[in-house]
């Protein structure tokens, strides 16, 4: 099998995994209309020239050509339709706001002039290709450019204090999809350039299984993970209409500050008063959906990374609103997490040493020492208590 049959399978492979993302997106589309269905443009003019061109070249079909000006220029459509997506991400917008849709006079524009231009006998056709250059590289940094502005200021760098794990979902897509995009730009200009330098029209053509690849691991990104598609918004309204929203607010937790310590810390203050109790529900959902205690050598750094927060916001947050101290914190949710393993029947098939290391304790002892401290009764003690209950039932 020569580099070409390589490369046409690609793109059939790319076009077909494309319309399953185009299913999972019209399915999906009422969840985020104006979001999916900037995403869903993108995904068919991809999916469609990527079915064109490499059925074609493998003369499955005789009929389309993908290296028509006018299908080769409508992939540029995709710059604004990107920045778009990324534009209603972040907000949830019912209708579409007209003024966003002059994003698409310059491409749609470019994409006629290109199509034209590519039927005229030019006198001097070296200038007319540098003119067409130096236009589709400046149009895709440019835009480029504004979409990573875009994504940085609204998303990247975006702070709220409530479903932290779904605001990382959101931005870690984001950057994952603007950086795969901008691979491609790179890989789209360095194909012109080849084009260019060969004397040939600018097709976009060389190294476009590259791309290929690119947009097979953003459709499988969407296909594994499908909640991307929902946006910030929905995610959180998805999140408040879930069971799982109710979070049980330990003891140990308060959320009113007495006494401040020093000035840095009532500077603190200010930015975390509005955030305290829904960062507590968050710290104490995802404690106990992961169980990140099992880690040992869990910090509160591991942890902050774990919902987006700088660590200076934890250190203030156990500093001030937690009546234990972060070692304390995790060897409380790991009895509690014991407690459990023991009431579901963990130690009927495994060891008291096998449950200590199965909630993070390097061995029996210290795991001994902990239980009995937080429950009053060593963790034999419970297990017969558990199973005389049990018995009786």
């Amino acid at each position: 099998m020569d580099i070409s049959t390589v490369e046409n399978s690609l793109h059939i492979l790319t076009g077909i995994v494309g319309i399953i993302t185009m299913v999972l997106l019209l399915f999906s589309i009422r969840s985020n209309k104006l979001v999916n269905f900037f995403f869903l443009l993108i995904t068919a003019i991809i999916s469609f020239r990527a079915l064109m061109r490499g059925t074609y070249n493998l003369h499955l079909q005789p009929y389309a050509d993908d290296f028509t000006g006018a299908f080769r220029a409508l992939s540029l459509i995709v710059l604004p339709l990107f920045y778009l997506y990324f534009k209603g991400l972040k907000s949830d917008q019912k209708k579409i706001i007209w003024l966003d849709l002059l994003h698409l006079i310059f491409p749609l524009a470019l994409i006629v002039f290109l199509s034209i231009s590519s039927h005229f006998n030019w006198e001097n056709l070296f200038l007319v290709r540098s003119f067409n250059l130096v236009i589709v590289v400046s149009y895709t940094l440019g835009y480029l450019a504004f979409t990573w502005r875009l994504v940085y200021k609204e998303i990247v760098i975006a702070n709220s204090s409530n479903h932290r794990q779904h605001i990382n979902l959101m931005r870690n897509w984001s950057i994952y999809l603007l950086s795969l995009s901008t691979l491609q730009i790179i890989r789209l200009i360095i194909s012109l350039f080849v084009d260019f330098s060969n004397d040939n029209f600018l097709t976009g053509h060389p190294f476009s299984a590259v791309s290929s690849i690119f947009w097979l691991s953003i459709f499988g990104k969407i296909l594994i993970t499908p909640e991307i598609l929902f946006g910030l918004p929905k995610l959180t309204q998805r999140l408040q209409n879930s069971k799982n929203e109710k979070v049980d607010i330990r003891d140990f937790w308060n959320s009113h500050v007495t006494q401040m310590e020093n000035q840095n810390d009532f500077k603190m203050r200010d930015k975390m008063d509005a955030k305290v109790l829904g960062l507590i529900q968050e710290i104490e959902q995802i404690i106990a959906t992961k169980h990140l205690f099992k880690n040992p050598k869990m910090s509160i750094s591991d942890l902050a990374a774990e919902i987006g927060e700088p660590v200076s916001h934890l250190v203030y947050l156990f500093k001030y609103h937690c009546t234990v101290n972060f070692t304390e914190f995790k060897t409380i949710h790991k009895i509690d997490h014991a407690k459990e393993l023991i009431d579901a029947g963990f130690l009927s098939t495994n060891t008291m040493e096998s449950l200590a290391a199965e909630i993070g304790f390097s061995s029996y002892n210290p795991f001994f020492t902990a239980f009995k401290k937080y429950t009053n009764q060593a963790p034999n003690d419970y297990y017969r208590s558990t199973n005389k209950v049990l018995n009786r039932n």
